[in-house]
């Protein structure tokens, strides 16, 4: 498996739309088939590397949304142009 199909699939859950714009971590673990844990971990990570964008979400005291950027739309374009169908 490819070093960075975990941010594939993560930035894919995204991409597609699946939950909307915005999506909770909880929403990323279920679509990507993560541990709550390790999928909030993640979303952190990338927020940090400008892939994401985070909002509080009132509904849940220490919980956010989560919003594809510009620049996580073209790391997500870039890792699937770049990775062969044979190392899906």
């Amino acid at each position: 498996m490819p070093r960075n199909m975990t941010k594939i699939r993560v930035l894919e859950a995204f991409q597609s739309g699946v939950w909307g714009a915005w999506m909770t971590s909880q929403e990323v673990a279920f679509a990507c088939d993560l541990s709550l844990t390790n999928a909030s971990a993640l979303l952190r990570h990338y927020c940090r590397q400008g892939l994401l964008r985070r909002q509080r979400n009132p509904a849940v005291p220490k919980g956010y949304f989560y919003f594809l950027t510009e620049a996580g739309q073209n790391r997500f374009v870039f890792l699937t142009e770049t990775i062969t169908a044979d190392e899906y």
